[in-house]
C-alpha cells in the first residue's frame, strides 16, 4: 500500500494523521513507565522512541515511498532519529511546564507537547530525511542562439554558472 501525496499540504496531513497513531505506543510506554515508578522526564525521552519507530516504518512505507532512493535506508533512520529527539528539546521543557504550571496530567501534557511541536516535525523531516539533494547542473557549454547584431553564424558559448 502507498500513499501519494504530491501537495505539501496532502504530505502533511498524512503525516499528521500518521502521527496520531504514533501517540498509541509513545503514550503506552510512558504510563507502563510512569506506572513502573520512573521519574515523567526521563519516561518521555524513552517513551518518544516506541514513537519514533513506529511512525518512521509508517512514513516510509505509507507516505515517503517514493522519495527513498537517493538515500540508504540507515542514513534516513538516523536523520529521522535525530530529528526527532531533538524535537525533545523543545516539548520536554514545555511538557515540564504543563505539569508544574498548569496542573496537567502527564500524558495529557504530552499529547499537547506533541501537538505543539508538529509543524516543525513535518517540515523538518521533509526537508532533511525526505527531500532529495538538488543536483547541480552539469557545467557545460550551452550554445545560444545569435546575439543581437551577430552574425548568422555567430554563437555564444555559456557557462550554466555564468547564467
Amino acid at each position: 500500500m502507498e500513499l501519494r501525496t504530491a501537495a505539501p499540504a496532502a504530505r502533511m496531513a498524512v503525516f499528521g494523521l500518521i502521527g496520531l497513531t504514533g501517540f498509541v505506543p509513545n503514550l503506552l510506554a510512558l504510563y507502563g513507565l510512569t506506572a513502573a515508578g520512573m521519574h515523567y522526564l526521563p519516561a518521555e525521552v524513552l517513551a518518544n522512541q516506541s514513537g519514533v519507530l513506529w511512525n518512521f516504518l509508517l512514513i516510509e512505507t505509507l507516505l515517503f515511498r517514493d522519495r527513498r532512493a537517493h538515500r540508504h535506508w540507515a542514513d534516513r533512520v538516523g536523520r529521522f532519529a535525530l530529528l526527532a529527539n531533538a524535537d525533545l528539546l523543545l516539548r520536554i521543557p514545555l511538557i515540564a511546564l504543563f505539569v508544574a504550571w498548569l496542573g496537567m496530567a502527564v500524558l495529557p501534557a504530552t499529547v499537547c507537547g506533541l501537538l505543539a511541536t508538529f509543524v516543525l516535525r513535518f517540515v523538518g523531516t521533509e526537508a532533511l530525511v525526505y527531500l532529495p539533494k538538488r543536483q547541480r547542473a552539469a557545467r557545460g557549454t550551452v550554445v545560444r542562439a545569435r546575439r543581437p547584431g551577430a552574425g548568422a553564424d555567430r554563437v555564444e558559448s555559456v557557462s550554466e554558472a555564468s547564467r
